[in-house]
């Protein structure tokens, strides 16, 4: 089989996007997850999944790496060091945000201090000590994406007119 066709179909494959934002909730909800989500429903107009731990606590990576591949972004909320099941839930995050990066998908990695974050994504991960500022860097990274996420959307239009 020519791998420049495999190489092709995948690429196609990540350029359709159904879904607008994969957001991965914070494990316990706090006062900055709360108003987090809150600012995303305000500010996202479209579709947003969310990985919701109290719901379900760990999907299936197929089901991670579908919701990677079909959104314009992803946005994590890592848990604080000194919360129960930080380690887990953490490791989870990190893990599907090493599969949006790597597919070069729009990241938003947040975490309320104290955080001892990785060396691997101590350059992309933001931290905040306050719900304000968590609110605050979550409203200017969704401005800052939006031309790319219109972009997206009129190619995504574009393609189904075609089909």
């Amino acid at each position: 089989m020519n791998c420049d066709l495999i190489g092709n179909s995948i690429e196609n494959l990540v350029d359709i996007k159904s879904e607008d934002f994969l957001y991965l909730r914070s494990l316990h909800e706090t006062d900055a997850s709360i108003r987090l989500t809150k600012t995303l429903n305000t500010h996202i107009n479209g579709n947003i999944t969310i990985d919701d731990p109290d719901e379900v606590r760990i999907q299936t990576v197929s089901w991670y790496i579908q919701h990677v591949i079909s959104s314009f972004g992803v946005i994590a909320h890592f848990e604080s060091d000194e919360k129960e099941g930080h380690i887990l839930h953490n490791a989870k995050l990190a893990f599907v945000c090493g599969i949006a990066f790597g597919l070069k998908t729009p990241l938003l990695m947040l975490a309320q201090e104290p955080y001892n974050t990785p060396i691997d994504y101590r350059n992309i991960l933001k931290l905040h000590d306050t719900a304000s500022k968590c609110v605050s860097v979550a409203t200017e990274w969704v401005g800052s994406q939006s031309k790319y996420f219109e972009d997206s959307k009129n190619k995504c239009r574009d393609i189904t007119i075609a089909i």
